[in-house]
């Protein structure tokens, strides 16, 4: 919107229209100079509408349940949370970790406790109209003692044992469209600019488009369009785990690794038997994902997007590998190595560590290395309004 000739006021657009020129990254710092953006006319309720579209992430959890005093504060605190550091940030040469101390409750338990603890996370288009949209994906889950499904077979009850008190947990994650699981995934192809199949043919297992220039296409286009938001969730405050800025460096690598493994393999025995059927129990699989590594100091989040390949898994492979969303090909996996976090010193050692191996120390999950790393940041904490007597 260009300014009243004669006038020194700059230009300005609504917050509501801003969305798709701006970065949310952006839009609060605009918001604060432009009088339109101070002064909209929208109500409460109007503003929880805008909650609970642009972080649907968030708008289910309890906290957020009872009617919000101020929707729009609180969605331009969310907007404009600092994330904990990408790096240490310096002491000079003193000892210890970077990080303030992990916070304690008076029995000596870190804060903010595991039974009221959540990772939300949710992944959008990148400059889409933030406040009118809804994200692609979006999940939560707690996370504490008896709260994490641990993978390691060695992990039975909570205990980490010997790899310390690691994460690579999935959260389970909800689709934008409630409706049909086709809309969830024309969506997620549309953004990334996937085709609807990939041709193999017969004998000689070429593939049309090639698979590793799908891939490489694909991490470009999740680089340039898609961005994620992470949230930890305690009561009444929520805490900024990562930005808009994030890059997806590693995603190629990783589905180089998963095309060795999943598409190669079959690949080369399906020519092996002169392409006269396929002698597994599966065809070749292209699995599509991309990787937020190194958010911050400690976590890591990987998407897995989708898969070309049968539902079918006896299907001829002369057929076309089909891109579908459903069961494993979908998901999201928050990842956190904590022990090596202790061994640098970035985080405190605790009491109930077994980073030293030591029988005797009590189960450790990782749960209060998170807490140090919220101590990081400030968090945004949630205004209730008052409940009608």
């Amino acid at each position: 919107m260009a300014s009243r000739k004669g006038s020194s006021e700059a230009p300005s657009l609504p917050l509501e229209l801003a969305g798709p020129f701006y970065d949310t990254a952006t839009l609060i710092s605009m918001s604060q100079t432009t009088k339109a953006c101070a002064a909209s006319k929208m109500l409460a309720a109007q503003w929880a509408g805008v909650f609970s579209r642009r972080f649907p992430c968030l708008a289910a959890l309890p906290a957020f349940q009872a009617p919000l005093a101020d929707a729009k504060a609180l969605v331009k605190g969310l907007l404009t949370a600092t994330p904990p550091p990408p790096e240490p940030p310096r002491r000079g040469r003193s000892r210890g970790s970077p990080l303030p101390a992990v916070p304690l409750d008076g029995a000596g338990r870190a804060l903010p406790l595991r039974e009221l603890t959540i990772v939300a996370v949710q992944l959008s288009k990148r400059g889409d109209a933030a406040l009118l949209d809804r994200p692609l994906l979006f999940g939560h889950r707690r996370v504490g003692v008896g709260c994490m499904e641990v993978a390691n077979e060695d992990n039975e009850d909570g205990r980490f044992g010997y790899n310390g008190p690691n994460w690579e947990e999935e959260i389970p994650l909800q689709a934008t469209a409630q409706t049909e699981t086709l809309d969830e995934l024309r969506s997620i192809k549309k953004a990334l600019s996937l085709p609807d199949c990939v041709f193999l043919e017969q004998g000689t297992g070429e593939a049309t488009p090639n698979v590793r220039s799908l891939c490489q296409d694909m991490c470009r286009a999740a680089e340039a369009t898609l961005r994620q938001d992470v949230f930890v969730v305690a009561g009444s405050e929520v805490w900024r785990m990562g930005d808009a800025s994030h890059t997806c460096a590693g995603s190629l690598a990783r589905c180089e690794s998963m095309l060795q493994s999943n598409f190669d393999w079959y690949i080369d025995r399906i020519t092996e038997f002169g392409g006269n059927g396929e002698p597994t129990d599966r065809g070749p699989i292209v699995f599509l994902g991309i990787l937020f590594n190194r958010m911050n100091l400690a976590m890591s989040m990987r998407w897995n997007l989708g898969a070309y390949g049968h539902h079918d898994r006896f299907a001829p492979v002369v057929e076309p590998l089909d891109y579908y969303t459903d069961c494993y090909s979908l998901g999201c996996y928050l990842i956190a190595p904590w022990r090596q976090l202790v061994i640098d010193n970035i985080v405190d050692r605790h009491p109930g560590t077994n980073i030293d191996y030591d029988e005797d120390l009590d189960e450790d999950d990782g749960h209060p290395y998170l807490c140090q790393l919220l101590a990081a940041t400030r968090p945004v904490r949630v205004a209730r309004a008052p409940r009608a007597a």
